[in-house]
């Protein structure tokens, strides 16, 4: 009985931990050519704050999450998060300006 409850202690410890990673897209509208376009300007931090220094999201596209605190979101590139994690911070964004995607759709939403 106590390896079942170490086991299942074990697994909710590893499932709340991958709680943080997941993979986001910023919010879409469809123009009238067919192409996507922000809903409006996003703009992404360089802490999980308002005041803090800022910078215009320029397009759409896919983001790894790897952490949250309150209303942001800490993103990191595609693009480099799996080859070179250290190179991957995009900064902090409000998570209500994304929507969630699968996972496993992160990379390729990203490539352009």
């Amino acid at each position: 009985m106590k390896k079942l409850l170490c086991a299942l202690a074990a697994a909710v410890s590893v499932s709340s931990a991958m709680a943080d990673v997941g993979c986001v897209y910023t919010k879409t509208k469809t123009l009238a050519n067919g192409n996507l376009a922000l809903l409006h300007p996003v703009y992404v931090y360089a802490e999980p704050d308002q005041n803090s220094q800022r910078k215009q999201l320029p397009t759409v596209g896919a983001f790894f999450v790897t952490q949250r605190r309150h209303e942001f979101i800490k993103l990191a590139d595609p693009k480099y998060f799996e080859s070179n994690p250290s190179y991957s911070f995009a900064g902090w964004a409000k998570s209500s300006d994304f929507d969630a995607v699968a996972y496993r759709n992160c990379s390729a939403a990203s490539v352009e």
